[in-house]
């Protein structure tokens, strides 16, 4: 029998039921309703004891201490960011699969004057892949913004700022790895290890791995005021374009406005490139192609070196046979630093080049925790009116 029915036949409230007992009366006279009524009591008498005065412990406004609160949330990050399949492996599939490209395109490139412009690309073609990735951060942020912004702010879940720490630490040991197997998809095939040491290949990736972490913090710097992942996309173009365009490659900062030149030393790509070119290139020997070889003829009865020489030397440029007397050929560059002169870059300055790229970085953190204290935090301007009317007051 449906244990339902039973106990309506047995009350009377079924449609047969016919009921041979008070059962209210039952449960008064019985000694679980007792036990029950004397729990109550207590709980009461506890309640009016505590009504006149204020309970020692301060009451908090979450349930756990704010550690606590980000390792709970940063797990669930670490199970949302693995879950689901395709993130990860379209993040992997874009950067392994263009990096193979990029580092085929310019396989064991050389250095003569155009392989170099073909190395400075391969560091700008980086930039440029990048920019896919950004755009694949920025929805699942906003998708946590929105969630944090609808129910789990009003509910007390957690405090606004871990939110922003495990969203920023999330992306780390994920782009590290997926950076690894990318730059070495990149770094051997070019052949930049033939020209330079261990310990210099190492600094690349270094700074390789920071600018991993770069511009997943630029994303979510834009991406967390935006209201939907169309307009996010939007800014994360528009910014990036801008600050791409004016880091010397396209267009050495000689040949900039004078207005711009501001932009290429604010842009964070032009010490990027500069300390990826400088590491990778410094003190290599540049041999030019014959097509790239310029040929002049000295003057009767003196050699190219007697003619030229104080001026190859002076200007660093290659001077090729300085004993000959007719069909001199010299190179516009002897060693790869004279190369990196023209692009304002110098191997000397490749900490500070670095040092500012993390400075950057700080900075998108910074935006980033400020952006979304003011979308979704506390907001500022009822701090500011809250103060406001307590002065006045």
């Amino acid at each position: 029998m449906n244990p339902a029915e039973y106990i309506l036949e047995q009350s009377g409230a079924g449609a047969t039921g016919q009921a041979t007992l008070d059962w209210p009366s039952v449960w008064q006279l019985s000694s679980e309703c007792r036990a029950v009524t004397e729990r109550i009591e207590h709980f009461e008498s506890l309640g009016c004891s505590n009504s006149d005065q204020k309970s020692s412990v301060p009451m908090r406004r979450f349930a756990m201490t704010w550690f606590q609160q980000y390792l709970l949330v940063q797990k669930r990050l670490f199970v949302q960011q693995w879950r689901p399949p395709g993130h990860m492996n379209s993040k992997l599939a874009i950067n392994v699969i263009s990096e193979l490209f990029m580092g085929f395109t310019s396989y064991k490139e050389k250095s003569p004057v155009q392989g170099l412009q073909n190395k400075v690309f391969s560091v700008l073609t980086i930039l440029l892949l990048c920019l896919i990735l950004v755009v694949l951060v920025q929805p699942r942020l906003i998708e946590l913004r929105k969630l944090y912004d609808v129910r789990e702010k009003h509910s007390n879940m957690y405090h606004w700022s871990v939110f922003v720490v495990a969203n920023v630490l999330v992306e780390i040991p994920f782009n590290l790895i997926i950076s690894s197997m990318c730059f070495l998809c990149w770094y051997f095939p070019v052949g930049w290890w033939r020209d330079i040491s261990h310990g210099r290949g190492a600094f690349m990736y270094l700074v390789f791995s920071v600018y991993q972490i770069y511009h997943a913090t630029f994303s979510q710097a834009l991406a967390v005021v935006a209201p939907n992942a169309e307009t996010a996309a939007m800014l994360i173009i528009l910014f990036y374009t801008f600050i791409l365009a004016f880091t010397g490659v396209l267009q050495p900062l000689q040949q900039l406005v004078g207005f711009w030149h501001f932009v290429y030393y604010v842009s964070p790509f032009t010490w990027l490139v500069s300390t990826m070119m400088s590491t990778g290139v410094h003190d290599v020997p540049v041999r030019c192609t014959v097509a790239e070889t310029n040929i002049f003829q000295p003057p009767q009865g003196q050699t190219c070196g007697e003619y030229a020489g104080v001026f190859a030397n002076a200007s660093m440029v290659a001077l090729y046979d300085p004993k000959v007397r007719q069909f001199c050929q010299f190179c516009q560059y002897a060693v790869t630093d004279v190369y990196l002169g023209a692009l304002n870059t110098s191997y000397d300055g490749r900490w500070r080049s670095f040092c500012l790229l993390i400075v950057y970085t700080v900075f998108n953190i910074a935006i980033f925790t400020l952006d979304f204290y003011l979308y979704s935090g506390p907001r500022l301007v009822n701090t500011l009116k809250r103060s406001f009317k307590g002065k006045k007051a």
